[in-house]
C-alpha cells in the first residue's frame, strides 16, 4: 500500500530532523526528535476532516521548508562555541542512517501490519501520581502503566505511544498529552512484549508520596471521571489501541 502524500511529507520531516540532530549530544538528538514528533502528530490530528491530505502535505511541507533556516541555526547554538572537527561517529551514524533508509526502500512492497489487529496494549495499572513541576511545585495527575505485546508472526517497526488524558465534568477537559518511544529501531519480535511504561499526563514518571494517599483519601476519591487514550505509531500510521478509565486512586509501581 503506498502511503499518502501527508505521511510521506511527515516522514521526511523526522529525516530531516534526525539528520540535523546528528552532530548533537544524545539527550538533545531524543528531546528535538520527540518534540517534532509531536508537532507532527498535533498536526495530523488537528486538520478540519473536510481538509484534503494534499493539501495538508503541503501546508506540512512549506512549514517545513520556511523552518529549516531556524533549525540549523538551533543546532549551531547547541554546539560547543569553540570549533569542533567532524566527529567519526557522527561520520558513522550517517552512514547508518543511508543503509537504513535502503531497507526501508527494500521492505516498502511488504504488506502493512495491521497494528490494531496484531498490537495489543497491556494495561497494568492507572491511578494518580505526584510530579513536581517548577512553577506550581507538587501536583496530582493521571498515569497510567502498560506494556505492548506483539501477536503478529514478524517484527515490527519502531514504536511510539501519544498518551491523550482527558475527563473531568464535561468529559472533554484535557490533562495534557505525552508522547513517548516505547520500542526503538529493531523493532519488537513476534510473540514479545516490550518494556513497562509508566507515563503521566506531564510527560514524566509520577512518583509515590504518602502526602497524595492523604489527600485522596480526603477527597473521598472524588476525582472527576477522567480517562487515557493510547495512540500507537507505527511506519507513520498512528492507531488509536486502548481506551481506559483512570482510577480514582494512588497509582502503585
Amino acid at each position: 500500500m503506498i502511503p499518502g502524500p501527508l505521511l510521506l511529507t511527515a516522514a521526511a520531516v523526522r529525516g530531516w530532523t534526525w539528520l540535523y540532530t546528528l552532530p548533537l549530544d544524545a539527550a538533545a538528538q531524543h528531546a528535538r526528535r520527540a518534540e517534532i514528533a509531536s508537532d507532527l502528530w498535533e498536526f495530523q490530528h488537528d486538520r478540519t476532516r473536510d481538509e484534503s491530505d494534499l493539501r495538508s502535505a503541503l501546508q506540512l511541507f512549506i512549514r517545513a521548508m520556511l523552518g529549516v533556516p531556524d533549525d540549523l541555526l538551533w543546532c549551531c547554538e547547541q554546539l560547543p562555541d569553540h570549533p569542533r572537527a567532524i566527529r567519526p561517529f557522527a561520520v558513522i551514524k550517517v552512514v547508518v542512517l543511508i543503509t537504513a533508509a535502503s531497507g526501508l526502500v527494500v521492505s516498502a512492497n511488504r504488506p502493512a501490519l495491521d497494528v490494531a489487529r496484531t498490537l495489543q496494549v497491556n494495561v497494568a495499572s492507572t491511578g494518580w501520581v505526584a510530579v513536581s513541576t517548577k512553577r506550581t511545585g507538587d501536583e496530582i495527575v493521571p498515569a497510567v502503566a502498560f506494556t505492548l505485546t506483539n501477536l503478529a508472526d514478524r517484527a515490527t517497526s519502531a514504536l511510539q505511544v501519544n498518551a491523550l488524558f482527558y475527563g473531568g465534568p464535561t468529559n472533554h477537559d484535557e490533562w495534557g498529552a505525552t508522547f513517548i518511544s516505547v520500542v526503538g529501531g529493531r523493532g519488537l519480535a513476534p510473540g514479545a512484549t516490550s518494556r513497562s511504561v509508566v507515563v503521566s499526563a506531564h510527560g514524566v514518571n509520577g512518583r509515590d508520596d504518602a502526602g497524595v494517599a492523604r489527600r485522596l483519601a480526603i477527597l473521598h476519591i472524588m476525582i472527576p471521571e477522567t480517562r487515557v487514550k493510547l495512540f500507537v505509531r507505527h511506519e507513520g500510521r498512528w492507531t488509536l489501541l486502548a481506551e481506559d478509565p483512570i482510577r480514582p486512586a494512588l497509582l502503585r509501581r
